[in-house]
This record gives C-alpha cells, structure tokens and sequence, in this order.
C-alpha cells in the first residue's frame, strides 16, 4: 500500500477498526473469531498466480489469484484440526503517467477491488 494514498489508509483504518458495508476488511484480510476459533502453528500455506494486462487508458492492472490455506483448531482446544480455505483475487491498476496527468502524493486513479 502506497502510504501517501489516503483513501485506501482511510479504508484500511476504518475497516479494522469499525467494519461496514462500505469498509469490510474481508476484501483484503482473513480473520477469525477468537472465542471460536485459534490459528495453529505459524504457517499458511498458499497457491496463486500473478497476471497482468493492459488496463483503461493505459494502465497497467495485476491481477493476483492466491487461494490460503489456515489450520485452525476450536478456540476451547482440542486436537481436531481443520482446514480454513479462502480464495482472493485482488486486482490494481496504476494509470500510465504519459496518458493520464499524475502529480506526486496520492493517486485517485489507482485502484484497487477484490472479490
């Protein structure tokens, strides 16, 4: 994340901290109910690909496909272990600065959207 870009550190912010509609942090982060459920170990296995093409007006727009997968176990104990698997696809796009006037600081036309 480009710190100088203040809506996604608005978006990030308000969605950690009072997730909507508007800000739900699962387009970008997993996470888990701790009196539910509790990580196991420290690993996370992952499988994706990266992509990228040419975009609007030039842009260049990466495209990441990456499936995680978390072992996690009942927050209670226990020994069952089960898989916790999620899909992203993050998609950004920077505009190409000799088509599109850029400045320095944060970009509007860089976007970013997951599903």
């Amino acid at each position: 994340m480009n710190p100088r870009q203040e809506d996604v550190r608005t978006f990030v912010s308000t969605a950690l901290s009072t997730p909507g509609e508007d800000h739900d942090p699962l387009l970008l982060f997993s996470r888990f109910d701790p009196a539910r459920a509790r990580l196991v170990g420290d690993e996370v296995r992952t499988r994706g690909r990266l992509s990228y093409r040419e975009g609007r007006l030039g842009a260049l727009e990466v495209t990441a496909d990456v499936t995680y997968v978390y072992p996690a176990a009942p927050a209670g104990g226990g020994d069952e272990v089960v898989r916790v698997i999620a899909r992203r696809e993050t998609v950004v796009s920077w505009d190409d600065p000799a088509k599109v006037a850029t400045k320095e600081g944060p970009s509007p036309s860089c976007r970013t959207s997951s599903t």
